[in-house]
């Protein structure tokens, strides 16, 4: 079987790639949670969903900032807000989930690629 480097694929196929492997997921994670109901049951099923959930993070990202596009067409350095943003997104997934905990991988002033202007991860503290 030859090997292939995702990084030479074209994106059109990275896309359907994507795609696919999130039904496959979805498609697993509903027969583990099938199975499991049927043999412990509905609420356990639940618990135990819960639990994996609880384990996984998330992480996202801006790829576009209308606050920091409209300066930069003004001429202007980007806004330094990352402490600003890492408060509101805190508060924000506090209200959601108490023991979500939000960490900033960069955020201007922190350099980043022109795909994207800032990028977070969400957690759930133990």
């Amino acid at each position: 079987m030859k090997q292939v480097k995702l990084e030479e694929l074209p994106r059109e196929t990275l896309i359907e790639l994507a795609r696919m492997y999130a039904r496959n997921w979805q498609t697993l994670d509903g027969l583990w949670f099938g199975n499991v109901e049927a043999q412990y049951g509905l609420e356990a099923a639940i618990k135990l969903d819960l639990k994996n959930w609880e384990r996984q993070s998330v992480v996202f990202y801006y790829p576009r900032c209308p606050v920091q596009e409209g300066r930069k067409r003004q001429g202007k350095q980007e806004f330094p807000c990352k402490a600003m943003k890492l408060t509101l997104l805190s508060n924000i997934a506090r209200v959601v989930e108490p023991r979500a905990a939000v960490k900033c991988l960069t955020c201007p002033p922190d350099p980043h690629p022109d795909k994207f202007w800032c990028k977070w991860e969400l957690t759930m503290k133990e």
